[in-house]
């Protein structure tokens, strides 16, 4: 288990200058080789700051939960989804999409996560009880509101614990505390 400050994260700029990632974590399917781009899942933090087109990604499927305030329209010629602040959604990575500011939105912050549909699947959700976190090849959990205990560590708004494998389970501190819990499973 690894905790992570998110803003001692380093931002690496969109080529259109559009916003920057801040990647938590990325790694390979178990017994898989490396492929061509790198990665066969990845989590990581985008923040908006400019509307403009989402990269496609082949063969990936995406997730992302907007953690700022106000709403991001992801559109293009053949679907839109709507990033609305603590719900998840999920669309294939070859779509061609535009991101879309609302009016009134401060910060677009989107927590994301990437899997190479051939070998893994994946799911963030929100999560503000006990939970168990087991059979999964690569996790992270993120608070949005309170302080979590997991064996040895707490976890604070403003970091995130990333870990691959394990069987853990997660408490809340304070009785209003949510957080986001990034799973990557095999397909």
């Amino acid at each position: 288990m690894q905790i992570v400050t998110l803003a001692d994260l380093a931002a690496t700029p969109w080529r259109n200058g559009g916003g920057q990632t801040r990647a938590l974590g990325s790694g390979h399917a178990p017994h898989t080789q490396p492929h061509a781009d790198g990665f066969d899942w990845r989590i990581s933090l985008a923040d908006i700051t400019a509307d403009g087109p989402f990269s496609t990604f082949a063969g990936i499927d995406r997730h992302a939960l907007l953690i700022g305030e106000g709403t991001v329209e992801l559109a293009g010629p053949s679907a839109a989804v709507m990033a609305r602040p603590l719900l998840p959604i999920s669309f294939p990575g070859e779509l061609d999409l535009s991101a879309r500011r609302r009016a009134g939105t401060v910060q677009a912050r989107l927590l994301n996560l990437m899997v190479r549909r051939s070998a893994l699947r994946g799911r963030i959700r929100i999560v503000d009880q006990a939970c168990r976190i087991d059979d999964a090849v690569a996790w992270a959990l993120v608070p949005l509101r309170g302080c979590w205990h997991l064996p040895g560590h707490q976890v604070e708004v403003g970091q995130a614990v990333l870990a691959r494998h394990g069987d853990v389970r997660s408490t809340p501190h304070e009785a209003d505390a949510c957080a986001a819990l990034v799973m990557v499973c095999l397909a």
